[in-house]
């Protein structure tokens, strides 16, 4: 699995729930966080900041991007490619921006959200 944003919030609890189903991670992040996700039990690290980690990519049965449009980077760009035949990326069945907070929980306290793809 490669976690793309393994420091923040969702990029962490991510990590941690992988690391307790024994997936090999690979977390990303800048250079300021390395120790920090490698604490956490990321398998290995890349540096997004460098673009000499683009060669350091492997295979990937799930890449997970916990930054969406906030940040880029040409490793991002090339992380996309990096998914196995039958690799998946999760799946946002809806987006809500932050005037609509109040709309988006109430979908999800429906139970109407959808994640994983098949």
């Amino acid at each position: 699995m490669l976690i793309y944003g393994a420091s923040g919030t969702s990029g962490t609890i991510a990590l941690q729930f992988a690391r307790y189903l024994r997936a090999d991670v690979t977390g990303v992040c800048g250079p300021a966080n390395i120790r920090f996700i490698e604490e956490l039990g990321t398998d290995r690290t890349l540096d997004y900041t460098n673009d000499n980690e683009i060669d350091k990519l492997e295979k990937y049965d799930l890449v997970l991007d916990c930054v969406g449009k906030a940040r880029s980077s040409a490793l991002k760009k090339v992380c996309k490619r990096a998914l196995t035949k039958n690799g998946q990326q999760p799946i946002n069945d809806r987006c809500y921006s932050l005037e609509h907070i109040v709309e988006a929980h109430t979908y999800v306290e429906h139970g109407h959200k959808r994640g994983m793809g098949p």
